[in-house]
């Protein structure tokens, strides 16, 4: 299959996410685009998909993560900044290959666990979103270099944040911290604490 109808695919992905914006009217046509939809996956093989490394669905208003993503299983660079996102589905499970991964400017109000599978991240973007606790399970993320997650509602940190021993770029800036976890990490290079509630 020719890359052209990879994008045509990708195109038609699109299109269900962003009529959800219209009338009932267009809901209806929307229907008539999930049938098409569905017969391009049939006419795509995996392999095809597989192809695709990297792949951005940046402000387009979407309020779910478009499924099609599940597919391309060597995926390593996957940017959905910019949207109306709430929960990122389990099929983000798939996507095992991922290197950096960016949540930003969305509405998510809890920290996505299903993120915590994916054992070769190394940048993960959370920034403007309403997150208000980072789990326990972080740690899994062993590969995790950079995390951006400013500007959220974060109170509290886990203590099993310190057994991120690769992080070397921090951004908790614009939260609600009163305290982080005291360690000392030599992979640190930058770390951003501005605006929140510690205690001198």
């Amino acid at each position: 299959m020719k890359l052209k109808n990879i994008k045509i695919f990708l195109l038609l992905s699109l299109v269900i996410y962003l009529l959800t914006a219209f009338n009932c009217q267009v809901r209806v046509k929307n229907k008539e685009v999930k049938k098409i939809i569905r017969q391009q996956v049939k006419n795509l093989s995996q392999k095809n998909l597989q192809k695709i490394t990297s792949i951005s669905f940046t402000n387009l208003n979407l309020t779910e993560v478009p499924e099609v993503i599940s597919y391309m299983k060597n995926l390593d660079n996957l940017d959905l900044s910019g949207n109306k996102i709430s929960r990122i589905p389990n099929f983000i499970k798939n996507n095992q290959k991922l290197l950096q991964l960016n949540l930003s400017n969305n509405e998510l109000v809890n920290f996505p666990k299903d993120i915590l599978t994916l054992k070769s991240l190394e940048i993960l973007y959370l920034s403007n979103n309403k997150i208000f606790e980072i789990p326990d399970g972080i740690n899994s993320l062993q590969k995790l270099k950079e995390l951006y997650i400013s500007n959220n509602e974060l109170a509290d940190i886990s203590d099993n944040f310190i057994e991120l021993y690769n992080i070397k770029y921090l951004d908790l800036s614009n939260n609600r911290l009163t305290k982080i976890p005291s360690y000392y990490n030599p992979s640190l290079l930058y770390i951003n604490l501005e605006n929140n509630l510690l205690e001198s």
